[in-house]
């Protein structure tokens, strides 16, 4: 292996770091010693990768982002790997430890909750899948050169932490540096199928939506000898909903390839499709998966709240825009965390002269740290953004076991488990052992953890297993590295095509003018024993509730590409995505009874964002009056209307009001008599509190912090105290 040497740079000002600087940085390097940057940027040290097969210059400009300048990609990822390990070695530890399940090893003696965390990890398989695609590549293929050079650069760093050569970032404090093991391409492989399963995994919230609806079925009844409880049934129609809160759709009626339109919602018309039973889980089953649901929950906010996510997209067309260029913008807003989940990065590889020019890259944005190359930003032709799709692609079924418990019942036949052997290691503890139970048609069955080990099912109860489209190898990182080289939109949807799991809602604008918006990924299609479903009786089987695991809620043929949801140059102008229902098959309350324009069944998805960000933003988009700048764009992201409180707080005003009458004069709403007998009402100043939350109203319900967010000091904006008074008594 070659050893050469990585520059690294410093810079006053970002324009200091480029090529095409013109603001006269000089080098104290002698010009001509054939680094990328030559005497352009000053070197402050250096350091000695081996494998590199040239010179790297690498500057972190006034922003803190870093800017990698090489003459061969493997040599640009290389320096990746080992830059982003010297940034957020502990970041990337965490992160790969708990996607693999192997947090335990190094901290099991601190929490012993972190066994069943592992448990939790071991049993989807991320490591079984990411090796699968690891193995599945061409030694020789840029994917694994990606893989593998950024492997390297990180256990490079690693190796250096290890022997004191470079320091550990001043966050890591107290852990020792043995625990950076060497890195692998599957170690990638596996924190970009845990970013994946972030956004499209939702077995946990199948299992834990049924148990509700059983639980409310069992008490809310007809039958019911409580006058109160029975005067509730139905209630679970009025808190288990599916229709947005705001009807807008990202592609209304969505036209497709043929220009035929699909069928979205029966209009309140009386299902005409067999309904199936509805699948109750046997008793105690859910208390069997408690382990299991808890260990998920705390895994989903390990890096920060997932209820706090939500994206925001929107592209503009070259028509519309005061440019008279396309234009993007995206706000990813994943879980606000320390260090960001984002690390931000620019590759720029130029061949050297007379050298081989076709894998010259020249491109920005936003990496996923520990995965190479990056996942959001542009290139010298596209910017590209995007926001969770949330299409279902996840089902759990309930199972029959065989009296010995060695088989699951389908289609009438005894199907064997498979098994798969782990062993946790534990942090001043004995190992834990335990095997995987896979049912082959569908995946892992969810696990009785007690006590931190792994409880056999009862064949009695049977037990719950789950399908999701992450178990198979897919090609995301071909994906990836196809949006980095594509020259126009047309070469997006191209490469887009092998991005299989964790769906998007991707929109991309081209430097001819063009902007294409898709959500391509693996949609499964079910059998229409999955969607049997009586939306006006909440009876039936659905996708978003357990499935019955005998065979007669399948999976089919993922949903063809022409039917995803997608547009180029869309007619309006404009386009927006905020995680919200994409073309309107929520807006009837029935996920369940769409179709194809052959008359095909087709589910899409149920589990949307409530669609006010989405409203919020088109409507934006239609008034802006003028042609669009990027000064209204950004206005657009720095939007703080609140959209709940727009409709809930006239409803609380007039709650309070009503309170002050009954205090005012007795029985005028006698429902509110104990109420304003509370002392606490008596304390509370509610001429205030009514007033701040009417001139909220007035000021169009602006969520406003009333601190700068430059110190954090409060603001002297008399508007934006009292709406900041407001936002909060409104969210309390």
């Amino acid at each position: 292996m070659r050893t050469s040497h990585l520059a690294l740079l410093t810079a006053a000002a970002v324009a200091c770091s480029f090529v095409h600087s013109t603001t006269g940085c000089k080098s104290d390097a002698p010009a001509g010693d054939g680094r990328p940057l030559g005497a352009l940027v000053p070197v402050t040290g250096n350091v000695q990768l081996d494998g590199l097969a040239g010179p790297v210059d690498v500057v972190r400009d006034s922003f803190g982002m870093i800017h990698i300048y090489a003459t061969s990609v493997a040599d640009a990822i290389r320096t990746q790997g080992y830059q982003v390990a010297r940034d957020r070695s502990v970041q990337l530890e965490l992160i790969r430890r708990t996607a693999e399940g192997r947090t335990a090893e190094v901290f099991g003696n601190v929490s012993a909750g972190l066994i069943d965390a592992d448990i939790t990890q071991r049993t989807i398989g991320l490591t079984r899948v990411a090796q699968k695609m690891c193995d599945a590549l061409d030694p020789k293929s840029d994917e694994r050169v990606w893989l593998d050079a950024f492997a390297d650069g990180v256990s490079q760093f690693y190796a250096r932490a290890q022997s004191g050569e470079e320091p550990l970032p001043k966050g890591m404090i107290g852990l020792n540096p043995a625990i950076l093991t060497k890195w692998s391409c599957a170690d990638s492989l596996a924190i970009a199928r845990y970013q994946s399963q972030a956004l499209s995994f939702d077995a946990d919230s199948d299992i834990e939506r049924q148990g509700y609806l059983d639980k409310v079925r069992s008490v809310f009844t007809d039958a019911s000898m409580d006058p109160d409880l029975k005067a509730r049934a139905g209630f679970i129609r009025d808190t288990l909903r599916w229709a947005t809160l705001d009807p807008t759709t990202t592609l209304p009626g969505f036209p497709n390839d043929t220009n035929k339109t699909m069928s979205f919602g029966d209009n309140g018309v009386a299902p005409s499709k067999p309904i199936a039973a509805s699948v109750t889980l046997a008793p105690g089953l859910i208390d069997d998966a408690r382990g299991w649901l808890d260990a998920r929950t705390k895994d989903e906010n390990v890096f920060g709240d997932r209820l706090s996510r939500g994206s925001n997209n929107w592209m503009v067309s070259a028509g519309k825009s005061a440019t008279g260029h396309a234009m993007i913008a995206n706000d990813p807003h994943l879980s606000l965390s320390s260090p960001a989940v984002f690390w931000m990065v620019h590759l720029s590889v130029h061949a050297k002269p007379g050298g081989d020019t076709s894998k010259d890259l020249e491109t920005a944005g936003l990496s996923f740290p520990g995965i190479p190359g990056l996942i959001l930003g542009f290139n010298e032709h596209i910017a590209w953004g995007a926001t969770t799709a949330n299409f279902d692609v996840t089902d759990a079924y309930q199972e029959t076991l065989s009296p010995d418990g060695a088989s699951v019942k389908f289609k009438g036949q005894d199907v064997p488990l498979q098994k798969i052997h782990e062993t946790i290691a534990v942090a001043g503890g004995a190992p834990v052992e335990y095997d995987v139970l896979i049912v082959p048609h569908h995946g892992p069955i969810v696990p009785n953890i007690v006590n931190h080990a792994v409880v056999p099912p009862d064949p009695k109860k049977g037990a719950l297993s789950y399908r999701w489209t992450g178990l198979d190898p897919t090609k995301e990182i071909s994906a990836v590295i196809g949006l980095m080289y594509a020259k126009d939109v047309e070469g997006f949807r191209v490469a887009i095509r092998d991005f299989g799991v964790g769906a998007e809602n991707w929109v991309v604008a081209d430097d001819s003018g063009n902007t294409f918006y898709t959500t391509q990924s693996i949609l499964p299609q079910r059998m229409a024993g999955a969607l049997a479903w009586d939306a006006t009786k909440y009876q039936g089987t659905l996708p978003m509730f357990v499935l019955p695991g005998d065979g007669s809620a399948e999976w089919t043929a993922p949903l063809d590409e022409a039917f995803m949801p997608h547009v180029k140059n869309p007619s309006a102008g404009f386009l927006a995505t905020a995680n919200a229902d994409q073309t309107g098959v929520t807006l009837d309350n029935d996920p369940s009874n769409d179709k194809l324009p052959n008359g095909q069944p087709v589910y899409i998805a149920g589990d949307y964002d409530l669609g006010l960000r989405l409203g919020r933003i088109t409507k934006r988009l239609q008034n802006v009056g003028h042609p669009i700048s990027l000064d209204d764009l950004a206005s657009i992201q720095a939007d703080v209307h609140s959209g709940f409180g727009e409709r809930l707080a006239p409803k609380l005003t007039d709650a309070i009001n009503a309170a002050k009458d009954e205090k005012k004069t007795p029985n005028t709403h006698a429902d509110l008599t104990a109420i304003v007998a509370d002392p606490r009402f008596a304390s509370a100043n509610v001429d205030e509190l009514a007033g701040w939350l009417a001139q909220w109203g007035t000021n169009d319900y602006s969520a406003d912090s009333g601190v700068s967010p430059d110190d954090g000091a409060p603001v002297a904006d008399s508007k934006e105290q009292v709406n900041s008074q407001a936002t909060l008594l409104f969210n309390v």
